[in-house]
């Protein structure tokens, strides 16, 4: 379950229940974001990311720094199968520290409205991965 799922518990005090809009896939690769509504930065900060899992409705950041909510940010997705970079806009709804990776762990969900080109494009390239991207996870 990732950082970004909001869970809640049963009344019985069984399994939580998923609330997430859209089924997560693993995947891993770069993205550079630009903070546009800081909190607690100057404006337009710039940084570097990669990508846990992502959605039709978000996707969980791995970043050096953390960023409050509800801060919205601009994701620049560089796929390799494709000639331009693409862009969204998201939201942070929950930033922690992940010890394993040593970075915030950061959900985001993708705001305003997303063409069916973009959620095709994105979820069809997930599993690909560039060099860098494969010697930055090790």
């Amino acid at each position: 379950m990732s950082a970004a799922t909001p869970r809640k518990k049963s009344k019985k005090g069984s399994k939580p229940v998923e609330k997430r809009l859209s089924d997560r896939k693993a995947c891993r690769f770069r993205v550079t974001y630009t903070i546009l509504s800081p909190r607690q930065t100057a404006p337009f900060t710039q940084g570097t990311a990669f990508t846990q899992n992502i959605s039709e409705s978000g996707i969980n950041l791995l970043v050096d720094q953390e960023i409050l909510t509800p801060t919205l940010i601009q994701i620049n997705f560089n796929i390799p199968t494709r000639p331009f970079h693409l862009l969204t806009l998201a939201k942070v709804v929950q930033c922690k520290w992940n010890d394993e990776a040593a970075m915030y762990q950061v959900g985001l969900r993708f705001v305003g409205i997303l063409s069916g080109e973009f959620k095709q494009t994105i979820l069809r390239n997930v599993d690909v991965e560039s060099p860098e991207t494969a010697e930055a996870a090790q």
